[in-house]
């Protein structure tokens, strides 16, 4: 079984009006300024891993590939002739017209 972890206490300096608003938004009973916080710095975390992981996927480009593409094609069921851009028949339908 793992112990929780206890809560540090520290001091932070943000600009008036980013306290106002978290103390606004403790008030309207949206969580608490440490817990805003703790929320932001997890979706950060969140969002870095998702990075690392699009990263790993496509590379440092990360462009989907044309084996990526044809992957795709293939669970969706669709045939490379159905994969043309819609665009282009919009186009071709109004200068028929």
């Amino acid at each position: 079984m793992t112990t929780p972890k206890r809560a540090a206490k520290i001091a932070i300096s943000l600009p008036a009006e980013q306290l106002e608003y978290l103390k606004a938004a403790e008030e309207a009973g949206r969580g608490s300024v440490s817990g805003h916080i703790q929320q932001l710095i997890q979706r950060e975390r969140e969002a870095a891993d998702i990075e690392e992981t699009l990263r790993r996927l496509f590379g440092d480009e990360r462009v989907p590939g044309p084996e990526h593409e044809a992957w795709a094609r293939r669970a969706l069921g669709i045939a490379d002739d159905e994969s043309a851009d819609p665009a282009d028949s919009e186009t071709a339908g109004n200068a028929a017209a």
